[in-house]
């Protein structure tokens, strides 16, 4: 019975053996994904005015340290001229474009930056001459852009891209780090990209001779396993807010849904060890990304994040004092209470007038809830994008029909990235100023341009005033997704959406000098949104039409008149502005509409149609 055991083993061990080798691997250890990382340290300028940061040497230490323990290839530039940085850029894309799909890179900077103020971008490299700029010579010729620095960034497969730039955001001449706003990477298959600069426009990153705040927090938050990028950039973000008294600020900008874990550990942790668990601190993303979060909140946490985040942006001690009066028990209240003793202790200024922004109040007040409305339209694109002819009186227009609906109406006219960002700042502060229990109805109307690289989205609003060269630039665009987390977080009694979007093809090239985003591709369908509609000028993927030879645009044209009907349900009112159009334009542009409202709502009562019959 042994002998026949043993020969019937031989046989199943022959047999599996034979498949396997027939079947081959399952992943060869040279398709594993890899993890590359390049570090540039830059301390010793070379510059007296520039100056030295004595801290960046351990800043450098601590990151390839963290880099290097939890698996990354590590590749130093230290004290790198603008030639070296170049070639580290171009041979870090090269190395992360040979290696197997779904590879991670990680890039960290830390030095000083600089802002041209026309949203160009540049990293310091330690031969800066700050005399050849007093001669008229270009930024260009002696620093190293940021924009094009990660253009280079383009992969055939799916890549991660993690960037944290350990700089600060304003002009050099001082010991802390400066520079503008960052950018996005150009792509044949976009890489899914996770930024943190160390702080916020307009802050500074504080350097001691120790190193940073900020690199310390990353170096220490990578160590711990099991950590997403998001965790882990949370972590830094309030770690830092903390060690700098609330002065520093980092900025997270994440364009992908997808979480991504860098270090899943070694072993099993003992769960006997483990802490009692607390309430966690969440991301503070920036209101002038693009994406919405990836992650599901509560409602409660989704209301706070929505008006923190607005706070944060308008950095004012009054939206500060309201988020704390508002959320006394928040797990941000320690931020905010830092925040607002940092701003305090600032010298006054005033408030910074916003181009382009005008605030109406209602012509008459209706019954019910509050009705606010946000309009944004952008005209002047040039020389980044093709101008268009309508939008300024397209909102206009649009400014006059809810105002006599009752609406309180927030206008922007060629809002920037950062306009952009803070009118949506500015609409979530206002909301929260209304009774939870009566939410405000909220209309939200964008006119310009408008891009959907993926046809899942997000669907972006092109801003004015940023350089747009490749959908990668549309990082640091609004996008509609974004619009509505922010104030569905509010629970509005009724919302409305409305995308005058995508009019022509504004130009954007793709890799290998073809053009992106075409005549043919407009913006893509935003899921069903409960108690709120949805609605496009033209279909999902389609083109709506500018209107050079008007004053508005056809859809702009058709809402404002159906807007004007007493006693139409607001269903029926974008219903009829669908059919105007789609007649008017001979059946070449159908407006689309999503439709989640639960109650009938009329923008003006019927009674006004009694008032207009008995004056005739």
């Amino acid at each position: 019975m042994s002998r026949t055991l043993q020969i019937l083993r031989r046989w199943a061990v022959s047999l599996v053996g034979a498949l396997l080798l027939l079947a081959g691997p399952a992943i060869s250890e040279d398709d594993a994904p890899e993890k590359l990382a390049l570090l540039i340290a830059n301390s010793a300028y070379l510059d007296d005015y520039v100056g030295t940061l004595p801290g960046v040497p351990h800043d450098q230490e601590k990151m390839e340290t963290a880099l290097k323990e939890i698996g990354f290839d590590v590749t130093v530039l230290a004290d790198g001229t603008q030639a070296q940085m170049h070639a580290a850029f171009a041979d870090f894309r090269r190395r992360l474009a040979d290696a197997p799909e779904d590879s991670t890179g990680f890039i960290y900077y830390t030095g000083h930056g600089i802002g041209s103020g026309a949203g160009q971008d540049y990293f310091i490299p330690i031969d800066l001459n700050i005399d050849l700029f007093s001669q008229g010579q270009d930024m260009t010729s002696q620093s190293v852009s940021v924009e094009e620095a990660l253009a280079q960034m383009v992969f055939g497969g799916r890549r991660q891209l993690v960037l944290a730039f350990d700089t600060n955001r304003a002009y050099i001449g001082q010991r802390s780090k400066g520079i503008g706003k960052q950018a996005s990477a150009e792509d044949m298959k976009q890489p899914e990209i996770y930024q943190l600069w160390a702080t916020r426009i307009g802050d500074y990153a504080y350097e001691t001779p120790q190193g940073s705040y900020f690199s310390q927090a990353l170096a220490d938050a990578l160590r711990e396993p099991g950590l997403t990028v998001t965790e882990i950039f949370a972590r830094v973000q309030s770690e830092t807010i903390e060690a700098s008294e609330g002065q520093q600020f980092p900025e997270a900008i994440i364009s992908t849904s997808r979480p991504l874990i860098l270090y899943e550990g070694k072993g099993e942790k003992d769960a006997g060890s483990e802490a009692a668990p607390t309430k966690s601190v969440p991301l503070v993303q920036s209101s002038a990304s693009g994406a919405p979060r990836a992650e599901s909140l509560s409602q409660d946490l989704a209301l706070e994040l929505a008006v923190w985040q607005s706070a944060v942006s308008l950095n004012s001690i009054e939206a500060m004092s309201d988020f704390i009066e508002k959320f006394p028990d928040s797990v941000l209240i320690d931020q905010a209470r830092l925040r607002l003793k940092a701003l305090s202790q600032r010298a006054p200024t005033e408030p910074k007038p916003q181009a382009g922004f005008e605030h109406y109040m209602p012509a008459r007040k209706m019954d019910g809830p509050a009705r606010i409305a946000l309009l944004i339209g952008n005209r002047n694109y040039a020389p980044n994008l093709s101008d268009l002819t309508n939008p300024h009186n397209d909102v206009l227009l649009m400014k006059d029909r809810l105002t006599e609906a009752g609406f309180e109406v927030f206008l922007y006219r060629d809002a920037d990235p950062d306009q952009m960002g803070l009118s949506l700042s500015s609409l979530a502060t206002r909301l929260s100023k209304e009774p939870k229990e009566m939410p405000p109805t909220v209309f939200f109307y964008y006119s310009g341009h408008g891009f959907a690289p993926d046809p899942t989205g997000p669907n972006y609003l092109a801003p004015v005033g940023m350089k747009l060269t490749s959908e990668t630039d549309l990082i640091r665009a609004l996008s509609i997704e974004k619009v509505i987390e922010y104030v569905q977080a509010f629970e509005p009694s009724f919302a409305f959406y409305v995308l005058d979007a995508c009019r022509n093809d504004p130009g954007l090239p793709a890799a290998g000098g073809t053009k992106s985003v075409s005549a043919s591709k407009g913006l893509s369908r935003v899921d069903w949104v409960g108690g709120a509609l949805v609605a496009y000028a033209t279909a999902p993927g389609e083109t709506a039409f500018d209107a050079p030879e008007e004053t508005v645009g056809p859809y702009a044209k058709a809402l404002a008149d159906a807007l004007s009907q007493p006693g139409m349900d607001a269903t029926d009112v974008f219903k009829t502005a669908q059919r105007t159009v789609y007649f008017e334009s001979r059946k070449t542009q159908t407006p689309w509409i999503s439709d989640g409202l639960m109650q009938d709502f009329y923008f003006l009562p019927l009674e006004d149609s009694a008032q207009s019959g008995a004056s005739n």
